[in-house]
C-alpha cells in the first residue's frame, strides 16, 4: 500500500471513531410508552439544610412554649373547676327547692290550723247602714245602757273587720250569774227594741275581770264584747264569724289585760 493510500484510510478512520462517540454522547430521543431512564427523570432541586438556631434562641423559644402551656393548663383548671362549681350549685339549688317546698307545706298546714281556730277576716261590706258602723253603734249602745240602767261603759269599738264589735266594762261583778245574765238580758234587750229582732242579728260575750282604779288599787268588774249587724249581711259564714269574733275578743282581751 502506498503512503497516500494509507493516509486516506487514516483520515477515514478517525472520522467514523469521532462520529461514534458523538452519537453515545448524544441524549436519546424520547419515545411515546417508553418510561424515562433515571438519567433523565424529573427530580426536585435538592433543598440546602437550614442553619442551626444559636443556643439563645432554641432557650428563648423553649420558654415561650413552656409559656403558654401553662397558659392553656391553667384554662384547662379553671373549666374543670366550673363544672366542678356548676355542679355544686346545682345540688344546693336542688336542697333549697325541697325545704322550700317543705317550708310551704308547712306554712298550709299552719295556716289550716289557724283556720280552724281563727276563722277567715270577713270583708267589710261598703254597703253596710252607717247605723252599724262605728258612730252609729256607740250611739245605739249609750242609747241602750241608759235604757236598761246597766252601769257599763264602752272603751272601744273594733271595725276593723265584718262586724264592729263593742267592748266595755260593767262597774261591778256579779257573783250569781242568774242575776248577771238578768242584767245584760235588759241591756240587749234596749239594744233590740232600736233594731227589730228581723232586721238585726248580735253576739254577746261576758266574762269576769277586773279594773285598776286612780289610786292603783284593782277591783272585780265585769267586761263585754257585743258585735252587732243587720240580717243577711253573713249568711253562709256562720261558722267563720263565730269563730273569728271568738278570736278577736280573746284578742283584745290579751291586748289589755292588766
Amino acid at each position: 500500500m502506498n503512503a497516500p493510500t494509507a493516509g486516506l484510510l487514516g483520515a477515514l478512520f478517525g472520522a467514523a471513531l469521532t462520529a461514534t462517540a458523538f452519537l453515545l454522547l448524544a441524549p436519546t430521543p424520547a419515545v411515546p410508552g417508553d418510561r424515562a431512564t433515571p438519567a433523565t427523570a424529573d427530580r426536585a432541586p435538592d433543598t440546602p439544610p437550614a442553619p442551626a438556631l444559636p443556643a439563645a434562641d432554641l432557650a428563648a423559644e423553649n420558654a415561650l412554649l413552656k409559656a403558654r402551656l401553662a397558659k392553656v393548663e391553667a384554662q384547662v383548671d379553671q373549666v374543670v373547676a366550673g363544672v366542678g362549681q356548676l355542679s355544686a350549685l346545682k345540688a344546693q339549688r336542688a336542697t333549697l327547692a325541697a325545704e322550700l317546698e317543705a317550708a310551704k307545706a308547712t306554712a298550709a298546714q299552719e295556716a289550716e290550723a289557724r283556720r280552724d281556730t281563727e276563722g277567715e277576716p270577713l270583708p267589710f261590706p261598703a254597703d253596710l247602714p252607717a247605723e252599724f258602723r262605728q258612730e252609729g253603734l256607740r250611739a245605739a249602745l249609750a242609747q241602750a245602757l241608759a235604757d236598761s240602767g246597766l252601769d257599763a261603759t264602752v272603751d272601744a269599738v273594733d271595725c276593723s273587720e265584718f262586724p264592729c264589735i263593742a267592748y266595755g266594762h260593767a262597774q261591778r261583778a256579779w257573783d250569781d250569774r242568774e242575776a248577771l245574765d238578768a242584767a245584760f238580758r235588759d241591756f240587749t234587750g234596749a239594744l233590740g227594741r232600736r233594731w227589730p229582732e228581723a232586721d238585726h242579728q248580735h253576739h254577746t260575750s261576758v266574762w269576769a275581770g277586773k279594773g285598776t282604779l286612780s289610786d292603783g288599787s284593782t277591783v272585780k268588774r265585769t267586761s263585754f264584747g257585743l258585735a252587732v249587724y243587720p240580717k243577711g249581711f253573713a249568711d253562709g259564714q256562720a261558722g267563720d264569724l263565730r269563730k273569728r269574733l271568738r278570736f278577736r275578743q280573746q284578742q283584745y282581751n290579751e291586748a289589755t289585760a292588766d
